[in-house]
């Protein structure tokens, strides 16, 4: 069984995620996580400090998630010296790495807090966005700019680059509004297999337009 401050940071992440800093009681965090209550201020300090810790905990879940992608991004020959075709699989296989990472639990509850993050950012979560998703989105930047042909500091590929990152992250990040749509109570793997197959196949026809405007 986790110890009693792995558990309130998995608690804590789940029910921040879902309702919100504001709409989080510490009652029900000790609660779900079987602990007493106190136990919040003595591990953390209070509710405050407890959010700053789990966005410092969503920080190192990125941080291996995104070293696994950007391991996947990383050729053994120079980016000039690459083939089109060679770099379109290159991404795919990254982008496919980021679907598969977007559905697991952890990572659902993660999406649906950095985007409520997104719209006023906490000074922990714009180190979050600095330090481990901007550097993410600077190495797809240059794959999407090689495989387009497009300036890679240019609005557009900034544009097409958050599009696909974005599509990549929405069905985690937006699961109750999908599951309302879809008439689920959670992600089964049909379902994820098949959001998986039609996020990919747009995912290619997006840069094969630009491949053939290129042309």
């Amino acid at each position: 069984m986790k110890d009693s401050k792995t558990r309130l940071l998995d608690v804590a992440l789940k029910l921040f995620a879902t309702n919100g800093l504001k709409g989080t009681s510490t009652r029900e965090i000790a609660q779900k996580a079987k602990v007493n209550i106190s136990a919040i201020t003595y591990y953390f300090g209070g509710k405050e400090a407890l959010y700053s810790a789990v966005l410092e905990h969503i920080r190192d879940i990125l941080k291996k998630d995104a070293a696994d992608i950007i391991r996947v991004l990383s050729y053994n020959k120079k980016l000039d010296d690459m083939s089109i075709k060679e770099a379109r699989e290159i991404f795919l296989k990254a982008y496919s790495t980021i679907l598969d990472t977007s559905f697991t639990p952890q990572n659902v509850y993660l999406s649906m807090i950095l985007a409520k993050e997104s719209v006023n950012p906490s000074a922990m979560a714009i180190k979050v966005f600095t330090e481990k998703m901007f550097p993410l989105s600077l190495e797809t930047m240059k794959l999407i700019s090689k495989i387009t042909g497009l300036p890679k500091n240019s609005k557009k590929i900034v544009i097409i680059t958050e599009t696909l990152l974005n599509q990549a992250v929405l069905f985690g990040r937006d699961k109750a509004r999908i599951f309302m749509i879809l008439g689920l109570k959670k992600y089964d793997k049909k379902t994820i297999s098949l959001i998986k197959e039609i996020v990919l196949n747009q995912t290619e026809l997006i840069l094969d337009y630009y491949i053939k405007e290129k042309r």
